[in-house]
């Protein structure tokens, strides 16, 4: 993950994105992270995720010379803070 990963507290089923750049990697409670990769202006659904409160961890995804983007901030379908 990137160096700035963020994280929040929510309750949703979905992470919204406006990023066709740059890949993401997005871990749920603690669970192995999953690549979103280019997303584009989208809401990507997070499968078998239970109703509930959650947590994730989600950066952006540096390459090995440390560029990176622009992008426009990803947000959490539901309710949430992002705290970082």
């Amino acid at each position: 993950m990137s160096r700035k990963a963020r994280q929040a507290d929510f309750r949703g089923t979905a992470l919204r994105f406006d990023d066709a750049i740059n890949e993401w990697r997005a871990s749920i409670d603690g669970g192995p992270p999953v690549t979103i990769d280019r997303p584009g202006k989208t809401d990507a659904t997070i499968d078998g995720l239970s109703p509930g409160a959650h947590h994730i961890r989600l950066g952006r995804v540096v390459d090995q010379a440390g560029l990176v983007a622009e992008a426009r901030p990803a947000h959490v379908v539901g309710d949430g803070g992002v705290r970082g």
